[in-house]
């Protein structure tokens, strides 16, 4: 192998290996559940940053006691 192909794989290790650490990290701290908080802090900013939306005018309540059940049943 010739010194300038070695120069360059070592080149391409020195930048890869920092990289791949680094998202081992984020993928163990993940895994064990330290990023937790900040991912639902980030989803609650996002969800608060959202345009509020139109009420839907098709949806309906229903509301059933225990009477109208009787009342069906007797």
């Amino acid at each position: 192998m010739n010194s300038s192909l070695k120069q360059r794989q070592f080149a391409f290790l020195k930048k890869l290996l920092p990289g791949l650490s680094i998202t081992g990290l984020v993928i163990l701290l993940r895994l064990l559940g330290g990023l937790q908080t900040l991912e639902w802090q980030a989803l609650d900013f996002g969800l608060r940053q959202r345009p509020a939306e139109k009420t839907d005018e098709r949806i309906t309540i229903v509301a059933l006691t225990e009477e109208d059940i009787q009342t069906e049943l007797g």
